[in-house]
């Protein structure tokens, strides 16, 4: 039972973004152009990642074919909070958006044991420069889990976002800019119309919008639609790690195991 667990599931492969073959590449492109509409073409793409130093890739344990990616870099910040003079600074996990198969959505804990793998690397590292992590959310998902695995998570619907969180989002999102990307400081998004998310991915129901998270993004981003995301950045600190990710992780692999054992007991009735 535990070999047929293992090869349902996913395993990471972290790459230089600048040392990815072209057929990887390629690979990579069809993936990506199962979920993103456009004008977007294959030089694009390949021009995107470069943003991102490096690249992770999954890939089904049983065929090897390639399930999912993400791309991330670490920046130093250094950068002026008010008028008194003094230099702020810290580390910034500059991510990217990220692409799973849809039925292997449920199976990408995989992603967030890397992701907490790095954010302890980096606190170990680097253990008195306070880390960030910075993301456009092109869509309310990733948005939405980040309000939950980090307490300080801004903009949010329930506080006002501190002027170094402004800061922070505002270099953030100027660092991070693609070709024909503009930043609105103001709204806090990234707007653009080079590519959109299809009508399939991460739909906002009216059941949706009871969550008041939700209802926050789409509210601060009404054209989602058309491309444009907001931009968010969360302090990252050993709490988070150790009482809201590492806890997430688990309950999806308790979900996880659960839902193939109910497949397995299904297949023994039948």
């Amino acid at each position: 039972m535990f070999s047929l667990l293992r090869s349902n599931s996913l395993k990471r492969f972290s790459l230089h973004s600048h040392d990815i073959d072209q057929d990887v590449l390629r690979e990579m492109y069809r993936l990506y152009v199962r979920y993103v509409d456009g004008p977007q073409r294959f030089q694009d793409f390949c021009r995107y990642i470069q943003l991102f130093k490096y690249a992770s890739i999954y890939r089904d344990r049983a065929s090897g074919g390639l399930r999912g990616m993400s791309f991330l870099d670490v920046q130093p910040k250094s950068f002026h909070v008010d008028d008194s003079g003094k230099l702020y600074h810290c580390r910034v996990v500059k991510g990217a958006a990220t692409y799973f198969q849809e039925e292997y959505h449920g199976h990408s804990s995989v992603y967030y044991k890397y992701r907490t793998a790095l954010f302890i690397k980096e606190k170990l590292l680097h253990p008195f420069t306070p880390l960030y992590i910075g993301g456009m959310f092109f869509t309310y998902k990733l948005y939405l889990v980040s309000t939950k695995l980090f307490k300080n998570c801004y903009p949010r619907y329930d506080a006002e976002t501190p002027d170094l969180y402004k800061n922070l989002i505002s270099q953030y999102a100027s660092s991070s800019l693609d070709e024909g990307e503009v930043f609105d400081e103001e709204k806090g998004l990234v707007i653009q119309s080079l590519s959109f998310v299809k009508d399939h991915v991460a739909p906002i129901t009216d059941t949706d919008l009871s969550n008041p998270h939700i209802e926050f993004y789409a509210r601060s981003n009404p054209h989602w639609k058309d491309g444009n995301a907001l931009v968010a950045v969360a302090k990252v600190t050993w709490g988070d790690i150790f009482l809201r990710m590492i806890p997430f992780i688990f309950r999806r692999w308790i979900r996880r195991w659960f839902n193939f054992n109910k497949k397995t007991s299904l297949s023994y009735v039948h």
